[in-house]
């Protein structure tokens, strides 16, 4: 069967790109572009045959997003304890906050339902 993904590259709409040096924008695009193809490597490991270029960059965003608010939740976690450094412990309680518990936790990684990894 073949899969129908496109290479997910595109140039992000970012309202902050212009405050940035171009060394940050580019990193940024390259995160963009890297989390475009992780995603797409999602999407085929779940059967999904083609995605639209929007539709893969709208999910992209929204994966972004999520990934960055978890991220300020991770940091402020570790800053509120004195740290600064985030810590595993610090992950594992924003995951709890998020709803995760602990025994969906385990199980997901004793699944280990994910076929395709990154290259």
């Amino acid at each position: 069967m073949q899969r129908n993904f496109p290479n997910a590259k595109y140039r992000p709409q970012n309202h902050e790109l212009g405050s940035r040096s171009s060394a940050e924008a580019s990193m940024s695009d390259r995160l963009d572009a890297r989390l475009s193809q992780n995603l797409a490597l999602l999407l085929v490991d779940k059967n999904f045959e083609s995605v639209e270029n929007q539709a893969l960059y709208s999910l992209s965003s929204l994966m972004k997003d999520y990934l960055l608010e978890i991220g300020k939740e991770i940091k402020s976690t570790s800053e509120i304890q004195g740290r600064t450094e985030s810590t595993l412990i610090d992950s594992l309680n924003v995951a709890y906050d998020y709803g995760m518990q602990q025994r969906d936790l385990e199980s997901h990684i004793e699944q280990n339902e994910l076929t395709l990894a990154p290259s």
